[in-house]
């Protein structure tokens, strides 16, 4: 174990940096981007619970909660591309639950649903240009807490640019995921 990195040296232009060789900005870098993580973590790890939740609804395993508001169930299926016309709401329900599960473990492939089909075009086009659409909540998480590792990313622009990454699948993935399916759920 070399961490939590220790700074030597006097000089933080010229000479002070880490047992590994990070300097100053470096470990900035990397505990603000785990920082970052952990509220990904969190905040995304509700909103896995939350659609779970509706899964189990949808299923019937879950006789004490029920969908309360179609209209927004129906909303959320549209912004996901998922038919409603003429199909029972829990088999829609069912579609819009296994379709936010992927946006947690897909590794590859494509990025979080919400980015791509709720983002301004605009926004989501300056996200391409940067490289930082999100392409799995869980995915992000976990890159982030690799870079940040003694040893791997000494690079803070990298670092920080995998920290925006991370930010967006919380806020375009785990947040706005765990609002919508809470609306659902509760109205």
């Amino acid at each position: 174990n070399m961490g939590p990195c220790r700074l030597t040296g006097k000089d933080a232009e010229t000479e002070l940096h880490g047992v590994c060789g990070a300097t100053l900005s470096t470990i900035a870098a990397r505990n603000f981007c785990r920082m970052i993580a952990a509220g990904t973590s969190a905040h995304s790890d509700h909103a896995r619970g939350m659609v779970e939740t509706l899964l189990a609804v949808a299923e019937g395993h879950a006789p004490d909660f029920q969908i309360k508001d179609v209209t927004k169930l129906k909303r959320v299926a549209g912004y996901l591309e998922i038919e409603t016309l003429d199909r029972p709401i829990n088999d829609i329900a069912k579609e819009v639950a296994l379709t936010f599960l992927q946006d947690f473990g897909r590794q590859q492939g494509g990025a979080i649903n919400y980015a791509v089909k709720r983002a301004p075009k605009k926004t989501l086009e300056r996200w391409k240009k940067w490289g930082i659409v999100p392409r799995g909540i869980d995915r992000e998480v976990v890159e982030m807490m690799h870079r940040t590792n003694i040893g791997v990313d000494h690079e803070p622009d990298h670092l920080l640019l995998q920290g925006l990454r991370t930010s967006l699948a919380d806020g375009w993935g785990g947040s706005m995921i765990s609002t919508d399916t809470t609306d659902i759920l509760f109205g």
